[in-house]
């Protein structure tokens, strides 16, 4: 990714800090990419995703209470479900430039190595559309 670090001097100096520190594998900080969802799934991102401790994968059942049932890594406004799986692919993009898993020859290097949980609010459609209360909810 081109902003992690130019020659030109107009980017975030990503490798100068990875020299520092490059996160620490654990519970982390909780980042919400409200977008399109996340392919939770992916190779690059499936360690990082965020699990809803109140929810038991699977069972249907709305464990949580809050109104979506097995919303296990976050919610789908867009089609009101707990399933928040990318259909458009931009929100995985954007949460691989967040937090890809780094140094492990697969994908993209996110700007977090490890130490963050991406949690997937989906409010944009498989077209890139959606309504902005759903974005705020």
């Amino acid at each position: 990714l081109w902003g992690m670090r130019s020659y030109h001097g107009f980017d975030i100096d990503a490798p100068e800090a990875w020299n520092v520190w490059t996160g620490e594998v654990g519970k982390g900080i909780v980042v919400a990419v409200i977008d399109t969802g996340i392919d939770y799934n992916h190779e690059d991102l499936s360690e990082q995703m965020w699990v809803n401790p109140m929810e038991i994968p699977g069972n249907g059942v709305d464990d949580d209470g809050n109104g979506y049932i097995d919303d296990v890594h976050g919610a789908d406004f867009a089609n009101e479900d707990g399933d928040p799986m990318d259909d458009q692919m931009h929100g995985t993009h954007c949460a691989g430039t967040i937090a890809g898993i780094g140094n492990d020859a697969i994908g993209v290097t996110g700007v977090a190595w490890r130490g963050v949980r991406l949690m997937a609010l989906k409010f944009l459609t498989s077209a890139g559309s959606g309504r902005t209360s759903d974005a705020i909810r």
